[in-house]
Parts: structure tokens; sequence; C-alpha cells
């Protein structure tokens, strides 16, 4: 604690604002009455759609996580700095491309 307030991630504020447009959902491995406070004290605007649990559920879905190492109070982690570039240069382009069509039809068109 610093000052008197909880520490947070570094960036996370910036992750969030910037990602805000993606659905966002936090796995852990910790019980859901310790990690949605957390959540909401960390997402004051509600950008994080929903608290999805426990790390285990993330097995069901692993082609649409992005794992983040957790943070161990470092001040100089900027993982969550690094994604924003990855996650718009992965997504955006894609999305892009399907601008102004039918994202199902079009998608769909190169394999018939």
């Amino acid at each position: 604690m610093k000052g008197g307030k909880r520490s947070k991630k570094p960036h996370i504020d910036a992750f969030l604002k910037q990602l805000a447009f993606y659905k966002i959902a936090v796995y852990s491995d910790q019980q859901h009455m310790y990690v949605n406070p957390n959540i909401a004290r960390l997402d004051q605007k509600g950008l994080i759609l929903y608290d999805c649990g426990h790390a285990l559920e993330t097995t069901l879905q692993l082609e649409s996580c992005v794992r983040i190492k957790p943070w161990k109070l470092e001040a100089e982690d900027a993982t969550l700095l690094d994604l924003i570039p990855f996650l718009e240069s992965y997504i955006r382009p894609v999305l892009g491309s399907y601008k102004g069509h039918d994202e199902g039809t079009e998608f769909l068109k190169p394999s018939k």
C-alpha cells in the first residue's frame, strides 16, 4: 500500500480506456468475494463487462484468452501497456477488412 491507498497494476487505467470496446473478462484463482471488490475498485467506469471467476474456466476458451502474468507489485511492470498495440494490431485490421460488408458472408467467401 502506498499512502494508505491500495496499489494497482501499472497502466490498468490506460489499458481499460484504450480497449473498452473489447469484451474484457477477468479470470482469477481467488473467490468471487475477493475478486469482485477489487474489480470494482480498479474499474470504476465499468469497462470490465464481467468477472468469469476461476482461472480453470479459461481452459474452455483458450483461443479467446490473452493471459496476463500476475502482478507482484513491480512498479516497472508494463505488461498491460505492451498489450495495447498487440491487441489493436490484431483485431482492428481484421474488423476493418469487413467494413461495409456482412462479416459472416464475406468471411466464408474464400472458403467456398
